[in-house]
């Protein structure tokens, strides 16, 4: 049985899983939390959330798409937290190499002590890093419209709105 409010005292156990924020993949995309097969939350980046189960043994693994993490064994006693950290499985580049089969899982899930499974504050000094890299090609776009290029001029913009939306992200703390 899984209970997405944060725990009750009580003689429940509790999974805590904390997702790690900051970077670029998966930044405005939620991962889904399922114990024991059952979808029990989401995270964003920065998220903590907690899940009180009954005591004994459970699965845990998180899930974006078709793909996630390893499947985790929990065994947990009355009263007792569990703590878990999870994140994307390398950097963007990396990602490439996960879509072919063999490939590594997308998503990092480890066991930690249960005080560790915590994350601080969003970094907003990264929301600050894209929104300054969202005007610079959309300078790059506007110097292609006024030389004629108008090749020059799309790629920049998709790629500045994209930017822009990860910043706002980043800066509201869900990145």
């Amino acid at each position: 049985m899984v209970n997405a409010e944060p725990l009750a005292t009580g003689g429940d156990a509790c999974i805590r899983v904390s997702r790690e924020g900051g970077g670029r993949r998966d930044a405005v995309r939620a991962y889904t939390v399922v114990i024991d097969g059952n979808k029990a939350g989401t995270l964003r980046p920065g998220e903590t959330r907690e899940f009180a189960v009954e005591p004994g043994h459970h699965r845990l693994r998180m899930k974006i798409d078709w793909t996630g993490s390893e499947e985790r064994d929990v065994l947990l006693q009355s009263g007792q937290v569990r703590g878990f950290i999870c994140r994307p499985n390398g950097g963007t580049w990396q990602a490439l190499t996960q879509l072919l089969p063999g490939g590594s899982r997308w998503i990092d899930l480890h066991a930690v002590d249960a005080s560790q499974a915590t994350v601080g504050e969003p970094r907003r000094s990264s929301a600050a890093v894209y929104a300054i890299g969202g005007c610079g090609l959309l300078l790059v776009a506007i110097a292609g419209a006024f030389s004629g290029q108008w090749a020059l001029v799309a790629v920049p913009v998709l790629a500045a709105v994209y930017m822009f939306f990860v910043a706002v992200a980043m800066w509201r703390g869900r990145a």
